[in-house]
C-alpha cells in the first residue's frame, strides 16, 4: 500500500453526495496494455458516499500480460446510512500479476457489501480491509479464488469492530487445479467498546489435482464480552458421491465436475443484490471454470 501511496499515477475518483441514490452500477475499468517488457501500473480509486446516500460500484481488471504487474488500492469512505455494494473482478490476461487492496471505513449504521473474484496462472493477492468506526455498522466481504497451472493467490481479509453492535459476515470460496496454491488469511478484531458485535467468516476450498494445495487460516480476537463470533475452514476434493450420481443420470464426467464447481461457487456469487452484476460475475467466473475444467480433462 505504501509503494501505491508513492507512485500512484492514475485512478479514479467518485464522490457520492448526501442522500443520492444511484439507479445503476458505476464501472471502472482498468485496461493494462499488453507488454514486451515488464510494466507496473499502480492505480488508485477513492470512492466516498455521503450520509445516506445508495450506490452499486464494479471495478474491472483488464488486458494486460505475462510481466504486467498492476498495484491497485481502493479507499472508501462510507457516510452514516449510506449503501455501497462493490465488487472488483479480474478479467483480463491470467498471466499478469494483479494486487488489489480496497480499505472501507464505516460511520454508523452504513453498510459495505463486497465481492472479489480473483483468477490467475500466474501471480495475484487480493486483500480487503473494513473498519467499522461507529455503532450499527454492517460490512460484508465475499470472494471467489480461482488459480490453475502455477498460479498463486492470496487474500487477506481484516475486518475491525469498533463500535458496539456492529455485523460482519465473510463467505469464500477457492477452487486450484494443476499445481496452482491458495493461501486465505482472514481475520475478524472486536475491539473493547464492540459489545454486541456479530460476525461470522466461512472459507472453503476445492483442489482438483493431487499437486494442488490451499491454506486457510482464519482468525478471531475478541477483547470484550456479549458477542457472537464463528469462523470456520475446510478443504477437499469434489463429492464422489455427488460425481456419481449425476454420472448415473447421464452427465459426462467433465460436466458434472463442472456443475459440482458452479454450484461451490455459485454460493458466493449469489450474495450480490444487483442483478445485473450477479449475471455478470456469474458469466465471468463460468468462463474462469471453463479454463480450469480444461486444465483437469
Amino acid at each position: 500500500m505504501a509503494l501505491n501511496t508513492a507512485l500512484a499515477s492514475d485512478g479514479a475518483v467518485l464522490l457520492i453526495e448526501d442522500g443520492v441514490g444511484l439507479a445503476h452500477p458505476l464501472e471502472v475499468v482498468h485496461v493494462a496494455r499488453e507488454a514486451e517488457e515488464p510494466r507496473a501500473h499502480h492505480l488508485r480509486t477513492l470512492i466516498a458516499l455521503g450520509a445516506g446516500a445508495r450506490a452499486h460500484v464494479v471495478e474491472v481488471h483488464a488486458g494486460g500480460s505475462a510481466g504486467v504487474w498492476t498495484n491497485h488500492v481502493t479507499d472508501i469512505a462510507a457516510g452514516a446510512g449510506a449503501r455501497l455494494e462493490h465488487v472488483r473482478a479480474d478479467a483480463g490476461s491470467e498471466t499478469a500479476v494483479h494486487v488489489n487492496v480496497a480499505h472501507a471505513r464505516l460511520q454508523a449504521g452504513a453498510a459495505y457489501a463486497g465481492f472479489v473474484l480473483a483468477a490467475t496462472s500466474g501471480a495475484g493477492r487480493t486483500e480487503t480491509r473494513l473498519s467499522l468506526e461507529e455503532p450499527g455498522a454492517d460490512g460484508e466481504v465475499n470472494g471467489v479464488c480461482l488459480a490453475r497451472e502455477s498460479g498463486h493467490i492470496d487474500a487477506l481479509t481484516r475486518l475491525d469492530h469498533h463500535a458496539r453492535e456492529g455485523t460482519s459476515r465473510q463467505l469464500w470460496r477457492g477452487i486450484f487445479a494443476d499445481t496452482a496454491r491458495g493461501a486465505f488469511q482472514g481475520r475478524i478484531r472486536v475491539l473493547p467498546d464492540a459489545s454486541g458485535t456479530n460476525a461470522a467468516l466461512d472459507n472453503r476450498n476445492l483442489l482438483l489435482n493431487a499437486g494442488a494445495r490451499a491454506e486457510s487460516k482464519p482468525e478471531l480476537e475478541i477483547l470484550t464480552d456479549d458477542v457472537a463470533c464463528s469462523h470456520a475452514s475446510a478443504t477437499g476434493e469434489l463429492d464422489a458421491d455427488a460425481l456419481f450420481y449425476l454420472r448415473s443420470r447421464g452427465l459426462s464426467e467433465q460436466l458434472a465436475r463442472a456443475l459440482l464447481m458452479e454450484a461451490f461457487t455459485g454460493a458466493v456469487a449469489d450474495r450480490i443484490a444487483h442483478e445485473g452484476l450477479r449475471e455478470f460475475i456469474r458469466r465471468l467466473v463460468d468462463d474462469r471454470l471453463h479454463a480450469l475444467g480444461s486444465a483437469t480433462s
